[in-house]
């Protein structure tokens, strides 16, 4: 993308470009516009990212903010605190991982413009917009539609005609994204389907936002596992609760929605990748931006049950408020422990590999890059082919002055 648009060929088809299983848009503008406007600075890209995530922050606040106005202010800090973790360290550092920024907040944004609107065509429209903008940053915001029929259910949409318009507006977006596909059957095996891997796998997924990344991986997928099965607990049991004693779903479906968008991307990703990396894929960095949703949910609905509990004079369930101050005491410290593992993270990148990196246009030396890019890796399946490309792709880059090379001499 950045290449093509330093050579003033860039296509609206380059920007569509399938990216894995994804067909990542919006990353490939941001791109195409740093690259046009900074020389491809991988920093603002990166920066951007922290903006992604302030305004899905804001959006969340305000989803909560219909419910409970009165709470809303004490909600921020733990919001933030999950929104702006340094858990997924990789996705704060690559430009790349903005594809998890950009499904969060049009996900959130389908879902707030649901809340904060009666029933018509008009909202339903924008919030397919935000469908179709969430299915164009990452594959699992395809799940945006599955959960968008039960959204407008739960918010009184009962008119035939919405979910008419609803299967209209999925159908073209899907045919748009499957138009020339490619599919890997590659990732397809007995383990695939096998429901009580996959089960396990999602289990993990929803756990592994709070768990410590120093922790060795058999230690830490145990410690998710706990952590997610506690989770799916608190909110089934909150869920549950809060309906029985009145709570409408115009102000429970969002938490429920934001935890089920996630455990559907788990289980997409489990399917997916579940055959390549085993169970400890389920703990991998890059997804602990989308996975922490779940734990914002989780957050929100304690804070309404004792928010609830603590507003009647009959004191119900007192059993519930104090397992929801435990369960809140003891997520609170497994999160800030690991917090505080992830301080001093190790640089993805070496000073060393960089240095290397610096010097390539006069070296000429790709021995030393493979910490860069797994094609300068000779042990790698596919090497004699995907050397070759790679290394032209930077050439290209060092030709036009673009990222690391923007300010080098001739």
């Amino acid at each position: 993308i950045a290449i093509n648009t330093a050579q003033g060929d860039l296509s609206f088809g380059d920007l569509l470009r399938q990216y894995n299983d994804s067909r990542t848009f919006f990353s490939h503008v941001i791109t195409a516009i740093s690259t046009q406007l900074l020389d491809w600075n991988l920093k603002a890209e990166m920066y951007f990212n922290m903006l992604l995530a302030g305004m899905t922050l804001i959006v969340l606040i305000g989803l909560y903010h219909c419910v409970d106005p009165q709470f809303t202010w004490v909600m921020i800090l733990p919001f933030s605190w999950l929104v702006f973790s340094l858990m997924p360290h990789v996705n704060w550092l690559w430009a790349i991982q903005s594809v998890y920024f950009f499904s969060n907040l049009f996900f959130v944004l389908m879902l707030s413009t649901i809340v904060s609107f009666n029933p018509g065509m008009r909202p339903l429209l924008l919030a397919g917009i935000f469908a179709l903008c969430a299915t164009f940053s990452f594959a699992n915001g395809l799940l945006t539609w599955l959960v968008l029929p039960v959204a407008i259910w739960l918010f009184g949409y009962r008119k035939w005609r919405y979910y008419l318009f609803w299967m209209l507006m999925m159908g073209a977006s899907l045919a748009v994204y499957f138009n020339g596909y490619l599919f890997r059957p590659g990732n397809i095996t007995a383990t695939t389907f096998n429901p009580v891997s996959i089960l396990g796998w999602v289990i993990v997924f929803v756990g592994s936002p709070l768990t410590n990344r120093a922790m060795i991986a058999e230690t830490r997928v145990v410690v998710a596992f706990i952590l997610g099965i506690l989770g799916v607990c608190v909110v089934c049991i909150n869920l549950l609760y809060l309906k029985r004693v009145g709570r409408g779903w115009d102000e429970l479906a969002s938490w429920g929605l934001l935890a089920l968008f996630v455990v559907l991307s788990g289980a997409v990703a489990g399917v997916n990748r579940m055959s390549m990396f085993g169970i400890d894929g389920a703990i991998a960095s890059r997804y602990l931006t989308l996975n922490t949703l779940f734990w914002v949910a989780v957050v929100a609905l304690i804070a309404l049950t004792l928010r609830t509990v603590w507003h009647r004079s009959d004191n119900p369930a007192p059993l519930l408020k104090y397992a929801n101050l435990v369960v809140l005491v003891v997520l609170a410290s497994v999160f800030f422990y690991s917090t505080l593992e992830s301080l001093n993270p190790a640089l993805p990148i070496p000073p060393e590999a960089r240095a290397c990196a610096e010097a390539y246009p006069q070296t000429q030396d790709t021995s030393c890059l493979v910490r860069l890019h797994p094609a300068f890796n000779p042990n790698r399946r596919a090497y004699e082919t995907s050397f070759e490309i790679i290394k032209n792709r930077l050439d290209e880059v060092v030709a036009y002055r673009l990222a690391l090379y923007a300010d080098s001499d001739d």
